[in-house]
């Protein structure tokens, strides 16, 4: 089951990448923070066909294309006995600044 569906875009050159399969009461759903440019992250846009493969656009002209890897547990359990989930990694496939 693909979840992985959520990305979010930063005016600090961030971009974070949500997996929606389990949510935690308190801490919410499973994410990973990955640094990308120098610049303003303006969008990020999935692969169709791979959704695990995907795409973020940055201010300076940067695209910069993304795999993210699910983990080998999706969840895991808490002190309480609640599932939380667990982020995958996210690899940097390739970068290039476009100049006009």
């Amino acid at each position: 089951m693909n979840k992985l569906g959520v990305w979010v875009s930063t005016l600090e050159s961030t971009l974070v990448v949500y997996d929606l399969r389990t949510y935690h009461p308190e801490e919410g759903y499973a994410g990973r923070k990955e640094k990308v440019t120098k610049s303003t992250l303006w969008g990020a846009h999935f692969l169709p066909q791979n959704r695990e493969v995907f795409a973020s656009c940055g201010g300076n002209g940067t695209i910069t294309l993304f795999k993210y890897s699910y983990p080998e547990e999706r969840s895991i359990k808490d002190k309480e006995g609640i599932e939380r989930g667990v982020a995958g990694t996210v690899e940097m496939l390739n970068q290039k600044e476009l100049m006009l």
